[in-house]
């Protein structure tokens, strides 16, 4: 599973600070940034994965089927602050990959 992933979903969950179903954090997440363009997009499955092992781990709370809370104080204030601001580390990776697809196309005309 995409790092990525736990910390969106993390963070959308942190953010609004109530209960939340899957399909309302995958929504949430894709209207923010177009997760379905990289090598294994999100969906409503994926996020279930990572809250399944979140609730294991006792970061978030089955509300009922299918809608998750988090809980409070149950990962450290960095851990949760690099979540809150997942959409800075999407950004970095994408960046870097039109940076490494430029050079991919520049180096690929050179002859």
């Amino acid at each position: 599973m995409d790092p990525l992933y736990r910390r969106a979903v993390l963070g959308t969950l942190i953010r609004s600070g109530r209960a939340m179903s899957t399909s309302e954090i995958t929504k949430e997440i894709l209207s923010s940034r177009p997760m379905s363009t990289r090598a294994n997009p999100l969906d409503s499955r994926k996020v279930a994965e990572v809250l399944r092992y979140q609730t294991r781990k006792g970061t978030v709370r089955r509300v009922s089927h299918g809608v998750y809370i988090f809980v409070t104080g149950s990962m450290a204030r960095t851990t949760q602050w690099r979540c809150v601001r997942w959409e800075r580390w999407y950004d970095e990776e994408e960046d870097q990959r039109r940076e490494w697809a430029g050079a991919r196309n520049s180096t690929d005309t050179v002859q």
